[in-house]
């Protein structure tokens, strides 16, 4: 199965147009095969102790501490992953947004656990993106989240999945530090208390049924920031917290 999702990847990437391949700069496309070969693709886990979970579904003990009951992460953050989002966040080298874009398609086409065991045509699904704190945000002047959750919803749609995207529902009220290189209790830590929703288009969503809300975001470790925004979510509609189901996704898991 993961030799021909690779083959079909690396067939998909040959098609874009031509440019030096980010990782081994050899000319002709933006990701050669042999350096989609080098992909590391995920199976289905749980977000919090990264267990074999055939659905993404988080275990019962992690679930008293995640609350997200499933989540969907198709590659680890390999060197490849790595390269592919320093150019397109820092360099702001949008065109490889199109190499993500094609390497989600390609695996959504392949790969039943991020479809078929997932997602139900008699449910509608709120991509919520991790939002950025607005100061950061005139900085970069672009949001990789929603970059992200733009890319999934178009995966969904061409397959019948009633989906939207809602960037407003959640924003970040606090400015934090970066994740890279702290431990996983200082990953929580920096999290806490730094996002707030809009209460009342919450709870418009929270009485409706057959909702399912994903926050979205880029690239995941600990899955200390997607909790954050989950645990502030639920606690904004606590009547609600065992009616509406959370997911997360994001591209790759460091």
């Amino acid at each position: 199965m993961e030799g021909s999702i690779r083959q079909v990847l690396g067939n998909f990437i040959s098609q874009l147009l031509p440019y030096f391949c980010i990782i081994c700069q050899r000319q002709g496309t933006m990701l050669c095969e042999r350096c989609v070969n080098k992909l590391k693709l995920l199976s289905p886990h749980c977000m919090l102790c990264q267990k074999f979970s055939p659905k993404g579904e988080t275990c019962s003990l992690c679930l008293q501490t995640l609350p997200v009951l499933r989540s969907i992460i198709p590659f680890g953050y390999s060197a490849v992953v790595k390269a592919l989002f320093a150019v397109y966040k820092y360099q702001e080298a949008f065109r490889y947004k199109r190499v993500i874009a094609e390497l989600v398609e390609v695996y959504a086409s392949l790969d039943p656990f991020l479809l078929f065991q997932n997602f139900q045509q008699s449910f509608e699904y709120i991509l919520i993106p991790v939002p950025m704190h607005i100061k950061k945000y005139q900085i970069r002047g672009f949001s990789p989240a929603i970059h992200v959750a733009v890319i999934l919803e178009e995966v969904l749609k061409k397959r019948g999945i009633v989906v939207s995207i809602n960037s407003s529902l959640v924003h970040k009220v606090k400015e934090t530090e970066k994740q890279a290189g702290k431990s996983k209790q200082a990953r929580l830590q920096n999290q806490h208390n730094v996002f707030a929703v809009n209460n009342q288009a919450l709870k418009k969503l929270a009485i409706r049924s057959n909702k399912v809300l994903i926050i979205v975001d880029d690239i995941t470790s600990t899955g200390a920031t997607l909790s954050s925004v989950a645990e502030t979510i639920l606690t904004s509609i606590k009547e609600h917290r065992h009616t509406i189901p959370i997911w997360c996704f994001a591209f790759a898991r460091g």
